[in-house]
């Protein structure tokens, strides 16, 4: 694992997964794809990269060092592996860390594979990630949580590379599953 502590001058963003949701019983049309980002430019990369730099900055100056130790309890998402369960997760769309709980207490998902996606020459759309792994997702979810499957409460989420983790040679996946609507207390598995 990295050093926890975090330098206002390190110019190295941490590592960063899109969130994409996609409902159960999707297919590889990504007809069931409710939403993600879409990386249109580098211009939205710089933008981006920008603004983080500059909440991270605010972050040090305002929330001082309380902030900074509970950030040490977060887990970055390259890190997480089959069956961890985490919170802060949902309604974000660009994610470095999150909380890793006891799936015995209440949390949003859980963690049920991990991919790695194939290489592109550059880096892909939306449609073409969600084409390769909602259905390695999905399939995997069967083999981890089978009296799972047909609960309609449980959506099947994947994180994948943004475009700076991308050019940084990320091409992990992270699935996970979870009720959008309810914490959950226990394992799918």
């Amino acid at each position: 694992m990295s050093d926890p502590t975090p330098s206002m001058f390190d110019p190295t963003p941490p590592p960063r997964r899109g969130l994409a949701r996609w409902r159960r019983g999707g297919n590889a049309d990504g007809d069931d794809l409710v939403s993600g980002p879409s990386v249109s430019s580098a211009r939205v990369a710089l933008g981006v990269l920008v603004g983080v730099v500059l909440l991270g900055c605010g972050f040090l100056f305002w929330h001082g060092e309380d902030e900074i130790k509970a950030d040490r309890d977060r887990a970055e998402v390259i890190e997480l592996s089959r069956g961890q369960c985490v919170n802060e997760f949902n309604d974000r769309a660009l994610i470095g860390k999150v909380m890793v709980v006891d799936c015995a207490q209440p949390h949003e998902a859980e963690v049920f594979a991990t991919l790695r996606m194939r290489e592109w020459s550059e880096y892909p759309h939306l449609d073409e990630i969600d084409q390769e792994i909602s259905p390695q997702c999905f399939d995997a979810f069967e083999d981890y949580a089978p009296g799972f499957v047909d609960d309609e409460h449980i959506e099947i989420n994947y994180l994948y590379p943004d475009i700076l983790a991308w050019g940084a040679g990320d091409r992990g996946v992270t699935c996970l599953a979870g009720d959008p609507a309810n914490k959950r207390s226990g394992s799918l598995h």
